[in-house]
């Protein structure tokens, strides 16, 4: 067989399961619905994480502008993460950045400054590893859910 038409084989398969898995996945659920596209800051009251199996994860949220973190917060599963007052947390006032010397080991960042439109969420769902991070090893990576937020108008 020809190696370009195998190439073009494997690489419509893969397109096509990545796709399929896509469609399977639950979605972070947004003020009570499915999350879609963009959401307007002003409009945000509540995320959930959608829970389907025993809860043995860890979830890291990430507030994201530009390419910098603003704010990391670490859960010790779905379930607190679900009770957290996600919206609160977010419009806290901005502190300054910790130095090297004064970040915890568990990684967590008060919010530098409140988020505004053009912010991205970032969660992360993993396995539980004892002294690990999610992001410092991504084979521990069950899920990811980006939120962007939209710029008021």
């Amino acid at each position: 067989m020809n190696p370009l038409l195998r190439i073009v084989l494997l690489a419509g398969g893969l397109a096509a399961a990545t796709a399929t898995r896509g469609q399977n996945r639950p979605a972070i659920v947004v003020n009570g619905a499915p999350f879609q596209d963009c959401q307007l800051l002003r409009e945000l009251r509540t995320l959930a994480l959608p829970v389907g199996r025993p809860d043995t994860l860890m979830v890291e949220f990430i507030v994201v502008r530009g390419y910098r973190p603003i704010g990391v917060r670490q859960f010790p599963s779905v379930a607190a993460f679900n009770e957290f007052d996600v919206l609160s947390w977010l419009n806290t006032p901005g502190v300054a950045p910790p130095s090297a010397a004064q970040v915890p080991r568990r990684y967590e960042l008060p919010m530098r400054s409140k988020v505004q439109g053009g912010d991205q969420l970032v969660v992360t769902v993993g396995r539980l590893a004892k002294g690990r991070r999610i992001m410092d090893d991504r084979q521990l990576i069950d899920q990811t859910y980006h939120i962007l937020l939209c710029d008021e108008q």
